[in-house]
């Protein structure tokens, strides 16, 4: 909330769907505006539907952009106090200044909380292990408090984690790794990555959660390797500088430690529908799934014909695992389906299938039930 209880911020990032014709050099083709929101608590309250920002504060002016805003406070003085996560910074401003000034502070910045009273607010760096005090009015920091012994020497994936983090690793700072895929996971948006030689060809942002057991990689399957995959990325989306070798196998390592989550019966604790499990594995089966999803990664090398095109008129595309695909709520290449139901009723997948009821339930109940 602002100082005057009428105003509600929202330090949240922008990603536009495609990329525009021309993208000027230093910027990352994936376009991500870093920014802070206002809107009036009234709308909040009493609106319906969605909520229309009344205006938008810009948080990448500068040499570098605001990669990754998360934690928002406001101090007792009015300062907005906003944690850059992505480019080890805070960004300190008023609702009216048209640029925000910047602090630096310990790796990846994550939350903020302003003091009782007077300009100053504290810091928590996740991968620095300490909090900062910062002075808003004057624009530095006072002091830093380390939050327990000096860490251990970190492993390569330690350091892969840093990097993915990193928005400076972008041409222009306005973006991560993390950005589109948070904490290894997904934004569960659609992003015009480059990454198949196409423009205006947006896809879903797909989560990293067992990534490196769902080789090749991007929708066309085209990556044989996962580093390669990394480099592009940075390249391509990005716009960044090319990487190390050393930098590429840190993040690798990062990434093959993101392990798949449980299936969302198992997280909340419930038992899965035996019966139902195994009669709609065999209906996977029988219906010819396994072509394209095959176990134990439910996953295939190949691309294949999916019948849904998209804006380039690409109909193969490479399929993604369906291990824990009950914790997805956004499928096929751009997002058309907003359920599993979705994909094997309305879109008849595969290959204009039509199900019985009993069939579908069946079905749903195996899927449902692949976990790591």
């Amino acid at each position: 909330l602002a100082l005057d209880g009428g105003r509600v911020l929202l330090a949240h990032q922008l990603l536009e769907n495609r990329v525009p014709d021309a993208v000027p050099a230093g910027e990352a083709a994936a376009r991500v505006s870093n920014l802070i929101g206002v809107t009036p608590l009234r709308t909040l309250l009493e609106g319906e539907g969605d909520v229309e920002l009344a205006r938008t504060i810009d948080l990448d002016a500068g040499d570098i952009g605001g990669a990754d805003p998360a934690g928002l406070c406001v101090t007792a003085s009015g300062a907005i106090v906003v944690s850059l996560g992505g480019v080890g910074a805070v960004a300190i401003g008023d609702s009216r200044a048209e640029a925000f000034r910047r602090v630096e502070v310990g790796a990846r910045p994550t939350a903020v909380i302003a003091a009782a009273e007077g300009s100053t607010a504290w810091v928590a760096s996740t991968f620095a292990d300490e909090v900062t005090l910062i002075d808003a009015q004057a624009h530095r920091a006072l002091a830093t408090v380390p939050l327990g012994p000096p860490s251990p020497e970190p492993t390569i994936a330690d350091r892969g984690e840093v990097l993915f983090h990193d928005g400076r690793l972008s041409g222009d700072g306005r973006m991560s790794c993390h950005s589109c895929h948070v904490d290894g996971h997904t934004n569960n948006r659609l992003a015009d990555t480059l990454g198949d030689d196409t423009t205006g060809t947006p896809k879903r942002v797909i989560s990293l959660l067992g990534v490196t057991d769902s080789g090749p990689w991007a929708w066309n399957g085209d990556m044989p390797y996962l580093d390669l995959q990394v480099r592009l990325t940075v390249k391509m989306t990005m716009s960044g500088k090319a990487l190390t070798d050393t930098q590429v196998n840190a993040i690798t390592a990062y990434l093959r430690w993101l392990t798949p989550p449980p299936s969302l019966a198992l997280a909340r604790g419930e038992a899965a529908p035996t019966d139902a499990v195994a009669r709609g594995r065999e209906t996977f089966r029988e219906r010819r799934c396994v072509r394209c999803h095959k176990p134990p990664e439910y996953t295939s090398p190949a691309r294949f014909d999916v019948g849904l095109a998209d804006e380039a008129g690409r109909t193969r595309f490479n399929p993604p695992s369906l291990r824990s695909v009950s914790q997805r709520d956004s499928f096929f290449h751009d997002g058309r389906a907003g359920s599993l139901l979705e994909v094997l009723d309305r879109f008849g997948h595969p290959d204009d299938s039509e199900y019985s009821r009993a069939e579908l339930a069946d079905l749903i109940a195996f899927l449902e039930s692949l976990h790591r």
